[in-house]
């Protein structure tokens, strides 16, 4: 019965959205850019312009004008009618795009439902978001958590620029068109809805993620020198038994995103390993690109093969640097290594500094980059003058 009454309201607000479609594209609303740009004197002049746009009521058929819709209520206040703009948007999305992408509504999900929780029960909105997180990430399986965890992280300053930058294109005027109007409200939307989810997602995230996984990330490995390399190792709770591992072997020594690479490979039913190379994050020695892939990646795979979690069995993945390695290993192939999977793959001299001959400019950083401190160095490597 609910279903029912949902699907008619539905209906009910496409209908709405479509009535008097020419003379809503062309017309015009009152709109003046505020004369300060604080959070609080944007929120008055947009949520106001949002509260013309709906009574002007666009069409909606497709899932972006949807999308649109369910931006706009949500601005103006209109909690539920923006929740079922945002389930029809999800029921347009499910056929079109692939299992990932599906999950680019998430923070969506979370936050409407959340503002319902709040206007409902008043309960503060952080306690409302972690409520409603909690809700949806419980039913997820491990791949599809991961998925929506993806979306769950947005370049918040990035955001807020780029929403100032359309805002200042109108403020000369005291009027602003429907298409520009829907412009600036989404990204108005987007920004304050980031602005919200950041405050707490990141450590509900991590918690997530500590429920399904055994996270390691200071293994250290013994190479055949006396040197040891920093590892991420990533097992899933629910696999007692010894499995497969899938390393990930790379310079670049990014925690975040290297986590998030073991707790991928840990989703499909992997042991996920993630190495460092000589010399990088928690590893001793100097960082010498090209110099030791060969014998690491042996030692890093004798290690995964006798740890009591592992079946014995390792296969090595990824491109570019990591795809290198792949193949440096194979020149010394372990008994425990079963495939590799390279793609991308770099070479020095082939394609790193330079190709057919020709230097590439381009990569006169790399080495700077990778090889000046544990980790990366983003000023040299961003510093375009150099």
């Amino acid at each position: 019965m609910v279903a029912g009454i949902k699907s008619v309201k539905i209906h009910y607000i496409l209908l709405i959205w479509m009535v008097a479609v020419s003379s809503a594209v062309s017309q015009e609303l009152a709109f003046s850019v505020p004369a300060t740009q604080d959070d609080a004197e944007l929120a008055k002049a947009i949520v106001s312009l949002a509260k013309q746009v709906i009574s002007v009521q666009l069409p909606a058929s497709t899932e972006q004008q949807w999308l649109e819709a369910f931006r706009v209520q949500l601005v103006a206040g209109d909690l539920t009618d923006a929740q079922l703009a945002l389930q029809k948007v999800d029921e347009l999305y499910q056929p079109s795009l692939p299992v990932r992408f599906n999950a680019m509504l998430t923070p969506d999900k979370i936050y409407v439902q959340a503002l319902l929780e709040q206007s409902q029960t008043g309960t503060p909105l952080n306690e409302c978001i972690e409520y409603a997180f909690k809700v949806m990430f419980d039913k997820l399986s491990n791949k599809e958590a991961l998925d929506a965890a993806y979306w769950l992280w947005a370049p918040l300053p990035r955001l807020r620029n780029r929403m100032l930058e359309t805002l200042n294109k109108h403020s000369a005027g005291s009027r602003i068109d429907i298409a520009n109007a829907i412009e600036l409200i989404q990204q108005y939307e987007l920004y304050v809805e980031y602005q919200q989810l950041l405050v707490v997602v990141d450590q509900l995230v991590s918690q997530d993620e500590q429920r399904r996984y055994d996270i390691q990330e200071d293994a250290l490995i013994p190479t055949d020198d006396g040197q040891l390399l920093s590892a991420i190792i990533v097992r899933d709770k629910m696999i007692a038994s010894p499995a497969p591992a899938a390393l990930y072997f790379t310079i670049y020594s990014k925690p975040v995103s290297n986590l998030h690479e073991a707790e991928s490979a840990a989703a499909h039913g992997y042991v996920g390993v993630v190495v460092d190379a000589r010399g990088k994050r928690l590893g001793t020695g100097e960082p010498h690109p090209w110099s030791s892939e060969a014998h690491d990646t042996y030692s890093a795979i004798d290690w995964i093969s006798k740890q009591t979690w592992s079946n014995g069995k390792v296969g090595m993945y990824g491109g570019s640097y990591s795809g290198f390695a792949q193949w440096a290993v194979v020149k010394h192939v372990h008994p425990a290594l079963k495939t590799i999977v390279p793609w991308s793959a770099v070479n020095p001299a082939w394609t790193l500094p330079m190709q057919n001959n020709v230097f590439i400019n381009a990569n006169y950083a790399w080495p700077f980059y990778v090889a000046h401190n544990k980790y990366l160095d983003e000023s040299v490597y961003a510093d375009n003058k150099r």
